[in-house]
């Protein structure tokens, strides 16, 4: 099978010498192919999708774009569809989102903010 491509990722402008380097293109098809060419997500819930993007866990930006160990590191690579790609940068947009039981749940801190009132905040740990 063929690698995934970028496809119709919004590469950004500082991206874009790494995503044409070959070291990119040899890292993306041996990650791709380790992986069965499947969604890691979806087959984590027993579903066979084609893994469509790898998605670099940690974003890419203009102070780490040129460092190997966040761009090209295995850890950091995930093989997803566009379905998970999508939910993976939605939730990353939403800085908050409401549990079962009405709580604030912050994704940038992964807390829990438990409202009591409109003056005050209680921030707990999530998994602690």
């Amino acid at each position: 099978p063929e690698p995934p491509s970028e496809g119709l990722t919004v590469i950004k402008d500082f991206a874009r010498k790494f995503y044409s380097s070959q070291a990119w293109k040899d890292t993306r098809a041996a990650y791709a192919k380790s992986k069965g060419y499947l969604c890691e997500p979806c087959l984590a819930k027993g579903i066979y999708k084609p893994c469509e993007i790898i998605h670099h866990k940690i974003i890419l930006t203009p102070d780490n774009v040129d460092d190997p160990n966040v761009t090209l590191d295995w850890n950091n690579l995930e093989c997803v569809c566009r379905d998970c790609h999508a939910a993976i940068h939605d939730r990353r947009k939403r800085r908050y989102k409401i549990d079962g039981f009405g709580r604030v749940i912050s994704f940038e801190r992964e807390t829990i903010s438990v409202l009591t009132s409109p003056l005050h905040v209680f921030v707990v740990d999530a998994w602690g």
